[in-house]
């Protein structure tokens, strides 16, 4: 067995190109699970993130001096970091082959045989106890599966100062207290990889990293969970706890639309300090969410949302446009759904087709996906031939969406919506205009119209 002593690892969370909602500036806390677990196996870690400071320069050839000084470089991709995580790995094994390189993370659990193109090893599932076999001298798999952590609480707490720069920058300290989702949404991929069961942390183990963050100068959580409601009595507990100890943090979730019809809840919600809400309201007709396998009625959203008004409670609304239920109406129904119901922010993201998602396997069998280039897979980017718009109209629709919601009339959140989404334009210039000049050929010759950003992958 090869010592780990002295064995450096860095471990990588790449960006994707400029999309509205990388100013946002929340931490992988997997990857943080990830190093800290790395890091109690006796390795010397370092975490590098693409949000602060580029770890690859435009040119592809000079690389960050962690990156060459490592035994073990991990790179976490999500689907739209895929491509420049694969940029990155390829340029290590360019420059140091001897440097071992993994890949893990969400997009690797979904297409690890791809993923296996660019490292030596790849990580799929969860990777707590993965990964000290993966970066093992001794592992010769190229391929390690992780198996769904049962007792989350034996998962070590994050350490935040092993990722460079964290510290000094991080306005929320991330909480993770449970993994999975119960529902199974048409447009999402994480019940492929944590599972229809949820699994909690108990309340005494969250709340003793609460005392942790307290200590270290935190006032601000995000807990980090896909449903943070998810189960209701576990999600009571835990506040009152909150409360009976007088822990005064501010704090951010994301949740369904349901946490709104248990009173008891919302007043804990508004008592333990909660500043805003994420929810995933997805759309606001029936016939779309039951498109999305949402398994709510829009009259228990509207009902949930005016019950956590009279509470005060923030809300920024997550919609998802582009299903084959939606229509030009259907954006016009949108933004008169958001100014009526009183949100405070609103997130419109385009449909994007995930590996392993039935939107995905739908529209591929359908042969509707046009668009191949991962990195436009982030809700800000038209992919597939909609059935109730052209490409090019959706995508326009989208962007007059946000700048209808984001009045003038708003303020300051207004401004800085704009000042992102003219970012976001500039940015995205040639994708425009490639999606413009293939919904023109679409008109002309049909589902048969190539698209020049499908064939370059990575390059733009």
């Amino acid at each position: 067995m090869t010592s780990k002593r002295g064995k450096r690892i860095v471990l990588v969370e790449p960006s994707s190109g400029f999309n509205a909602y990388q100013f946002v500036r929340i931490p992988l806390v997997g990857l943080l699970y990830i190093a800290t677990t790395l890091k109690r196996a006796g390795y010397n870690v370092v975490v590098l993130s693409e949000l602060d400071k580029r770890v690859l320069d435009h040119s592809g050839r000079r690389l960050d001096r962690e990156l060459l000084s490592a035994d073990v470089v991990g790179i976490s991709i999500m689907t739209a970091t895929a491509n420049r995580g694969y940029e990155i790995a390829d340029a290590i094994k360019a420059a140091r082959p001897e440097t071992k390189v993994v890949l893990g993370g969400m997009h690797c659990s979904l297409r690890p045989d791809e993923a296996a193109e660019h490292a030596d090893v790849v990580v799929t599932g969860e990777g707590e106890d993965a990964v000290v076999k993966a970066v093992d001298p001794d592992n010769e798999s190229r391929i390690v599966a992780g198996e769904l952590v049962q007792e989350l609480d034996n998962l070590p707490f994050p350490e935040f100062e092993l990722q460079r720069g964290l510290v000094r920058t991080l306005r929320f300290a991330p909480v993770s207290a449970s993994r999975g989702c119960p529902f199974d949404c048409s447009f999402c991929c994480v019940t492929r990889v944590y599972g229809r069961k949820v699994r909690f942390r108990s309340v005494e183990s969250v709340i003793e990293e609460l005392c942790l963050r307290w200590r270290q100068g935190y006032r601000r959580l995000f807990f980090s969970d896909d449903n943070f409601g998810a189960n209701k009595e576990w999600t009571k507990a835990l506040l009152e706890e909150m409360l009976r100890r007088e822990m005064n943090f501010s704090w951010v979730a994301q949740a369904r639309a349901d946490v709104g019809r248990d009173p008891d809840l919302l007043g804990l919600i508004r008592k333990s300090n909660c500043c805003e809400l994420f929810i995933g309201l997805e759309a606001v007709t029936q016939d779309t969410l039951d498109t999305l396998n949402k398994r709510q009625r829009v009259e228990e959203i509207v009902e949930s949302i005016k019950r956590l008004n009279e509470h005060k409670i923030d809300i920024c609304g997550m919609f998802i446009v582009g299903s084959d239920s939606d229509s030009k109406q259907t954006i016009r129904d949108t933004l008169d759904f958001c100014n009526r119901m009183n949100l405070c922010y609103a997130q419109f993201s385009i449909l994007a087709p995930f590996p392993g998602t039935k939107v995905a396997s739908d529209l591929e069998a359908q042969q509707r996906i046009f668009d191949r280039n991962w990195s436009h897979y982030d809700g800000t980017h038209v992919v597939f031939r909609p059935a109730n718009f052209s490409p090019f109209s959706l995508q326009e629709d989208v962007l007059t969406l946000w700048k209808g919601f984001y009045s003038w009339a708003k303020g300051f959140k207004s401004l800085a919506a704009r000042y992102f989404l003219r970012k976001w334009e500039k940015a995205n210039r040639w994708y425009l205009s490639q999606l413009r000049a293939y919904t023109a050929a679409l008109a002309k010759y049909g589902p048969s119209a190539s698209y020049l950003a499908g064939q370059s992958v990575g390059k733009r």
